[in-house]
């Protein structure tokens, strides 16, 4: 007598989907959330990870649809809008990416994710000021978070506030001395000082890699891979 094997319910599905996200097994987990969806299309959550699936696979048009779907379902969730952002400025779309930050800092405000990554398209936008607010609510949560340090640096240094940019970029420096935009920018504001030998002895860090750097703009943080 054969015997079936039981449906997994949708809750053990997204148990699997949430496994193979977190261990980088993007297509699998893309085809488990699909599943999921199948047996129930109105799962926020499936959406919205599904849709970071396609945002860290280099998709963000599929993402974008995806988030949208999600917020459709819960208006409410500050990590989709958060992930929508992401999606809109990796399609170049600042304004929309800017929208989508606020919301989500107004619905969470305990993300450092979306404070800093508000803080890069205020940057982008020439808004310094408005940038180091932000830059600084992110810090205020996680005091130690090297990327951070570095975007203020940046914005004091486009102020043209070198000792400020320079303090900055020594704390990230600190906080991860493995991140190699710092070793560039920091190059440069010491350039800009004037202190040429101590610049060039910066870019010839062993950890510096020039094709990483960006000269002194705001470092636009990793696609956030929360998966919750």
């Amino acid at each position: 007598m054969t015997m079936t094997q039981p449906t997994p319910t949708v809750s053990e599905v997204m148990r699997v989907a949430i496994a193979h996200h977190n261990a980088g097994r993007l297509e699998l987990a893309a085809a488990a959330y699909a599943e999921v969806l199948r047996g129930a299309p109105d799962y926020a959550e499936a959406s919205r990870l599904l849709g970071l699936v396609a945002l860290q696979s280099g998709n963000p048009e599929g993402a974008i649809e995806l988030f949208k779907r999600a917020l459709s379902l819960e208006p409410s969730s500050a990590w989709t809008h958060n992930n929508l952002g992401i999606a809109y400025q990796i399609q170049g779309n600042l304004q929309a990416a800017l929208d989508s930050f606020r919301k989500a800092v107004v619905l969470d405000p305990e993300i450092g994710d979306s404070h800093n990554r508000l803080g890069v398209i205020l940057h982008l936008a020439g808004r310094y000021g408005d940038a180091l607010a932000s830059y600084q609510r992110a810090l205020a949560l996680n005091a130690n978070d090297a990327e951070v340090h570095l975007n203020i640096g940046n914005a004091h240094f486009s102020e043209r506030r070198f000792d400020e940019a320079e303090s900055s970029y020594r704390r990230a420096q600190r906080a991860n001395p493995r991140l190699a935009q710092v070793y560039s920018n920091l190059g440069n504001e010491l350039q800009t000082q004037g202190d040429a030998q101590a610049a060039v002895g910066r870019r010839r860090c062993p950890r510096y890699r020039s094709s990483t750097a960006t000269a002194n703009l705001p470092t636009p943080p990793e696609p956030s891979s929360r998966v919750a």
